[in-house]
């Protein structure tokens, strides 16, 4: 009888420990996990920015010029915004890797280039009232964004890997 209380108290004592280090190992990895959730979240946000721009160009091939400019002025909005955002991320210590460096640089010279293609195209559009060539570079720019903000949900998914954590707790309740 006093084997089994001894054996039980043992066992409630190694239950109260692993919780214990369990509540020590989550505050660290909430922090680690929620930015990289808004890591994420920018890059989708980003991704809708410039999603809201390409069809604010193929807009200006229908009667609905007029509403496809609201839509690409809201999606320079959107992108602002994240871009404000994930400046103030960029405070925040995050990791470096040196095998993501050149493809972090690849990541902002699509997202920058893309940019530029989609503010020549826009300009074009509301001060020039330059030719159709015009809203194609437009066009491409804002694919060129969308291709930069996959980027960087891609490089977010590859540093979640390589740090071997993810978004979703690995340990439901014991």
């Amino acid at each position: 009888m006093f084997i089994t209380k001894a054996s039980k108290a043992i066992l409630y004592l190694k239950k109260i420990q692993s919780r214990a280090e369990i509540i020590s190992l989550a505050r660290p990895t909430t922090a680690i996990n929620l930015r990289m959730l808004s890591q994420k979240i920018a890059a989708f946000a980003y991704m809708w920015s410039s999603s809201l721009i390409f069809v604010g160009f193929l807009a200006q091939f229908t009667s609905y010029s007029e509403d496809g400019m609201v839509w690409i002025m809201f999606g320079f909005a959107l992108m602002t915004m994240v871009n404000f955002w994930y400046v103030y991320m960029l405070t925040v210590k995050t990791p470096f890797y040196k095998e993501l460096h050149v493809f972090e640089v690849a990541v902002n010279v699509a997202r920058l280039f893309g940019t530029i293609l989609a503010f020549v195209g826009d300009f074009s559009i509301n001060v020039t009232k330059g030719p159709v060539v015009f809203v194609w570079v437009g066009v491409v720019g804002s694919v060129v964004m969308y291709l930069g903000g996959l980027g960087l949900l891609a490089k977010e998914t590859v540093i979640e890997l390589l740090e071997g954590e993810t978004t979703l707790p690995v340990k439901q309740g014991e």
